[in-house]
């Protein structure tokens, strides 16, 4: 018996072994799991951004293709257009439901036309969804409040936030110099008797936006119609009844048809941005007012021989103090998308930290709206304009920034290009008084008709 027990003792374990060892090599040769089968996620999708020409746009282009490395299958298309063919191409597809683009850049002043007419998808139910959305990239709460909070419309979030910025007054320290100039001027009249001078040394005297748009003259006025004392209405947001006809904004309106066709650089009445950029690089202007993010494209001594020789300072104040210009731009998803899901993965990656941080230590973009880039060790680095000049004339204008800078409603677009279409007319000789009579007119009877009163 002890010898049979053993033989059986031994054929078991010796059948053990052999389950064991053929199990070992079934699992060396067992197919993948479905999840290591599958397709990667999203491959086969193809998203498709318009992108605004700007410092954010302009730093991620060398990089945006990488998102197909982070989603591999996934195709990236994008368009990079001048502000004014964006926000045209914009307004078309959103407003006839395209699906041509799934992810728009949208200026902060036109966030309420597009979502009051709802143009735009919201994100709260994507960002409740933990199965696409990776909160240790988004990072919700590392966005500055105010700029996140100018993403939201009746309590919905439509947008990440990507640039938050103003308008500062750089010069020419040598051109100071040269002319006489004891310092940045203080006031807007003081401005003009700066430009007196550099006219007469034979400097273009000064930058400023002229033209016919939102982004043009249509950012750079309402800087000196609160600061005269004007508003757009009688009393935003209780009475929208328009005041554009009345003496202060008047005033403002004739002050700066003055400033830029007595002062201004060459085809100063009909510039953009651009044109301002490319006059500073070639040398050849005094003073300019301008967005503080475009820094960069100034100091750069490969691309401006104004490098090295520009001081920064405040906006000038008039008789309300100083009005600095505030806008936040912001990326958002199109109603119109076909792929929405692949779209809100890459609003979190194209807004992440890491990224903005990139876009400004590699690139041009500095208005950044996360506490932590601003906080970064390598932002601080790179961004040290005029040993902490720049950083301390930007902090001063954002904290000098006119309250309701834009009275946005979803009309306020219409209403600006009345303002700046009128303001072409005074840069062209017409009457200052008679213009503005004439916007206040269009303007009532716009807000007549949506329902204001």
């Amino acid at each position: 018996m002890r010898k049979r027990e053993r033989e059986c003792l031994f054929l078991i374990a010796f059948c053990l072994i052999f389950a064991m060892a053929v199990c070992s090599c079934k699992a060396k040769t067992a197919p993948a799991t479905t999840a290591e089968t599958s397709a990667p996620k999203y491959a086969g999708e193809t998203i498709n951004l318009l992108l605004s020409a700007g410092p954010y746009c302009e730093s991620i282009e060398p990089i945006v293709k990488e998102f197909e490395k982070v989603y591999p299958g996934v195709t990236l298309n994008y368009d990079l257009m001048g502000r004014s063919n964006s926000d045209e191409r914009t307004i078309i597809e959103l407003s006839s439901g395209s699906d041509a683009h799934d992810i728009y850049y949208v200026y902060g002043e036109s966030l309420i036309q597009f979502t009051g007419n709802d143009w735009l998808e919201p994100l709260d139910a994507y960002i409740a969804d933990k199965s696409i959305t990776n909160d240790a990239l988004l990072q919700l709460d590392d966005f500055s409040e105010g700029p996140l909070e100018a993403c939201r419309y009746q309590g919905k979030l439509y947008g990440l936030p990507i640039f938050s910025a103003t308008c500062i007054m750089y010069y020419r320290t040598d051109f100071f110099e040269q002319a006489g100039i004891a310092g940045p001027p203080k006031t807007w009249d003081e401005l003009v008797e700066a430009c007196k001078k550099l006219k007469a040394i034979g400097v273009q005297p000064l930058g400023m936006r002229g033209a016919k748009a939102f982004g043009g003259a249509g950012w750079h006025l309402p800087m000196l119609t609160h600061s005269f004392g004007g508003t757009v209405y009688k009393d935003f947001p209780n009475d929208f009844h328009p005041t554009v006809n009345q003496p202060a904004f008047v005033e403002a309106v004739q002050f700066y048809s003055d400033l830029l066709n007595n002062y201004g650089i060459k085809g100063a009445t009909t510039c953009n941005y651009e044109d301002i950029i490319l006059a500073v690089q070639q040398g050849t202007v005094g003073i300019w007012i301008d967005g503080a993010p475009l820094v960069k494209q100034y100091v750069d001594p490969d691309k401006s021989k104004s490098a090295g020789k520009i001081g920064f300072s405040v906006i000038p104040a008039g008789r309300m103090g100083v009005k600095a210009a505030q806008t936040i731009h912001l990326l958002a998803m199109g109603k119109g998308s076909k792929h929405k899901n692949l779209a809100w993965e890459f609003l979190q990656w194209a807004t992440s930290h890491d990224i903005l941080t990139r876009l400004s230590v590699e690139g041009i973009h500095v208005a950044i709206p996360r506490t932590s880039v601003l906080n970064d060790p390598r932002y601080i680095a790179v961004n040290n304009f005029g040993d902490g000049a720049w950083a301390k004339a930007f902090s001063e204008c954002l904290t000098g920034a006119a309250k309701d800078y834009y009275p946005l409603t979803k009309d306020f677009p219409e209403v600006s290009d009345i303002i700046t279409a009128s303001l072409s007319e005074v840069f062209t000789g017409k009457n200052a008084q008679q213009a503005m009579d004439e916007a206040n007119r269009k303007i009532d009877s716009l807000m007549k008709q949506e329902g204001y009163y």
